[in-house]
Formats: structure tokens, sequence, C-alpha cells
């Protein structure tokens, strides 16, 4: 039997005992024809060479300069089609693996040409008979992204529209000839859905393969939930999130999503405001969000914000911005006037 070779993929970016630890895992899976690669994304701490060092057999790539998610892995990606892997499979160091997890993802590729990247079921490294992913989709009428925690509605979804994490993605070559690299503008989180959709549109699968796992840390469960983020998460949530829906949507749905996603961001704000430990956060999901709108994309430069007056008048009033937004103005205002009307009748009686 011919097995298709294998690149894994995997970025270093301050985290070297991380990027060790998880090497553990890696070196115990049950497959006979892969290398690994990792991508030093400018890292300015912790020494890389103990990566080398310990395994020597690894190919480490060094970048320059942080690239983000989506730029990091690019040049892997770029790296090993050019020297002829079959497949890369991008994984997160921040997880863990079952030592039959790639065979079953392999296999499951290999089955169909017409499947272009799969995906194991992503479970909760806290809770391990907790499914955390196992696909998503987009409902482009509603705004919304819709993320699969049971596999029973994973099954009933349909199959040409299925998104993938990143988490623990495997790519085929035609895939990457076709459609080539992540959109690096983003930086870091929604390449992979952005991936999935152009995936998507050229004509392939995404598949979810129910036998294959990864365990995968998780703030909601882990760590401590979205209070524990770290402040740079708001920022790029915001700001990509904006730019994922603006660079599909076309014509009167972009004016439609602006004005939602605006309530999504106030509501953020009114959540958070009052809460002295999240401030910096709110302020960087309001620069985040300012930063989309702008137009403004690659990694997070600190010296750009949304103007003080702006910032200060929408966490000053946030409620009533939102009420005025959401339409609920009307109805208060409308309440208001019935009750100012009860009482005149009464005060005539």
């Amino acid at each position: 039997m011919r097995y298709p070779k294998v690149s894994i993929v995997m970025l270093c970016w301050n985290n070297v005992d991380e990027v060790l630890g998880f090497l553990q895992y890696i070196i115990q899976i049950d497959y006979p024809r892969y290398d690994i690669i990792v991508v030093d994304n400018g890292s300015t701490t912790g020494n890389v060479q103990k990566i080398e060092d310990a395994y020597p057999q690894i190919h480490v790539i060094h970048n320059a300069t942080n690239l983000g998610w989506g730029g990091g892995n690019n040049v892997a990606l770029e790296y090993v089609f050019k020297k002829g892997s079959d497949y890369a499979w991008i994984v997160n160091t921040d997880a863990r693996l079952e030592p039959e997890t790639l065979i079953r993802l392999v296999n499951a590729a290999q089955a169909n040409d017409q499947v272009g990247m799969v995906s194991p079921v992503i479970y909760f490294l806290g809770k391990k008979d907790r499914i955390q992913n196992c696909g998503s989709t987009v409902d482009w009428k509603k705004f919304t992204l819709k993320d699969f925690c049971s596999l029973e509605d994973v099954q009933k979804a349909d199959k040409t529209k299925l998104l993938l994490w990143g988490t623990s993605l495997l790519i085929k070559r035609s895939v990457f000839e076709t459609i080539g690299c992540f959109d690096s503008n983003v930086f870091v989180y929604t390449e992979d859905i952005d991936y999935s959709c152009r995936s998507n549109t050229a004509g392939f699968l995404n598949v979810i393969v129910p036998e294959a796992r990864i365990y995968h840390e998780s703030h909601s469960v882990d760590i401590g939930g979205e209070k524990c983020q770290p402040i740079h998460w708001f920022f790029y949530i915001s700001r990509n999130e904006y730019y994922f829906w603006m660079k599909y949507l076309k014509g009167f749905s972009r004016i439609i999503f602006f004005r939602h996603y605006f309530l999504l961001i106030m509501e953020r704000v009114i959540r958070y405001h009052n809460d002295d430990s999240m401030r910096q956060n709110v302020h960087a999901a309001l620069d985040g969000y300012y930063c989309g709108v702008k137009e403004l994309s690659g990694e997070w430069k600190d010296d750009i914000h949304m103007p003080a007056y702006l910032k200060k008048f929408l966490l000053k009033h946030p409620c009533f911005i939102y009420d005025l937004f959401s339409g609920r103005i009307l109805v208060i205002l409308t309440q208001l006037v019935k009750k100012a009307k009860n009482k005149l009748l009464r005060m005539q009686t």
C-alpha cells in the first residue's frame, strides 16, 4: 500500500516548551510516511534551538518577524508542497492527539477525490467526552456562524457548505494549488473559516471524520471563559469578523450587516464596560471594530485607536446607543407617550 506523504505543520511563537510537549505526542502517531515542519514565527522569547536539538529530524523554518497564524502557515504550505508533499496537516500545539488520528484523516481524504480538507472531531482537553467543534456553517442572511457541537447536527448539515477549524486541518495538495494561501490580512482568527469558504466555492468538500479525535485547550472550559481571553483576542475578533463578512457580502446586505455588527460590538461593551478588569479589553474591541471599518488589516498596531471623542461617547451611553440603533428607542418612546396620555386622562377624570 502506498501512503501519501504528509507534512505536519505547527507554529511556534514564544511557546517553545509547549511545542516540545506537543512533539511528544506527534512522534507517537501511527502513520508511516510523514515529516514535521515547525515554523518559528519571529519568537522573541525562548530558545528555539532547543527544538532542533531535541528533534534533529525536524525542519525548522525561521521567520524574521511574526507573520500571524495565516502568514506563518503560508510559509510552511509553500515549502511543503513545493518539495512534493501530498498533504499538509496544520495542528495547534495546545492540542493533544490520539496515535491513529492522522491515518484516519488521510483515509477519509483518499476515499473521495472531491474531498479537499478534513478535520477530526475536536474535543475539549479539560472534558474529553464533550465535543468542542465538529464543523461550522454560515447563515448569510442572519449573519451568523453556527458551530456544530454534536455529530448528529453535522450529519444533517449541507455537506457542500461545511467549514472547518484550523485547530487540526489536513489540506490536500490540489486545494492549495487551486485556491492558494490563507488570507494573511486578518493576521490571526477567521483564516480557517475563510479558507473553508474558498475551498467550497472551488468545488471541494470539507469533511469531518467522526472516528478521528483531537483534544484542544479551550478558554470556555479549560481557562475561564471569554473574560480570560488575552486582550489581542478582543481586537482581532472584533476586526476580523467584520472583515470576513464584508469580504463576502454584496450590495444592500453590507448595509444591513454594518448595523448588525455594530450592535454586537455594543452588546460586548454593555456586558463589560462596568468591569474594571475588562476595561482594556473593551477598548481593544472598539479599536478592532474601528480598524475593520477603516479597512486596516494585518498585525495590530497599538498606535491606531478609535478617536477618543467617539470612544468616550460610546462608553458613556452604551445602553442608549444600543436602544437607538436597534429600534428599541421607538418602543420606549411609544410606551412613555402612552403612559403620559393615560396619566393625563386620569387627571382629567
